[in-house]
């Protein structure tokens, strides 16, 4: 059981990155704000199926999720790690998530970006 929530959760952050990647491609955004509606639907829909919470949408989960999507895994090879930021000043500190002692790394994150 422990497996297939963690399997849930993963396809559910898959999911979410590559919708956050299309976004990005659309022409304005009023469509990527619909997009970002739609897409924090079919995710909620989804972990409801599997016995999960629900996750509110807000605007920093959006801008995270984008920043996140954009800057990738590097050579780390998972969707928890993060990439030097490119621009200057940085906007967050780059980490390689390979287990549990990296997980602060990872959840500084979002007040990292939001609070620039």
């Amino acid at each position: 059981m422990r497996f297939l929530l963690a399997m849930a959760t993963y396809a559910s952050t898959v999911l979410l990155c590559t919708a956050v990647l299309l976004c990005f491609h659309l022409a304005n955004a009023a469509d990527c704000a619909k997009e970002d509606i739609q897409l924090s639907k079919e995710v909620n829909d989804f972990r409801a199926s599997k016995g999960l919470k629900r996750i509110p949408i807000s605007g920093h989960l959006t801008k995270v999720a984008r920043v996140h999507a954009i800057s990738g895994s590097g050579d780390c090879g998972n969707l928890h790690s993060w990439v030097k930021d490119s621009q200057e000043p940085a906007r967050w500190t780059p980490c390689c998530y390979t287990g549990s002692a990296e997980q602060d790394c990872m959840h500084r994150k979002p007040k990292e970006i939001t609070s620039g």
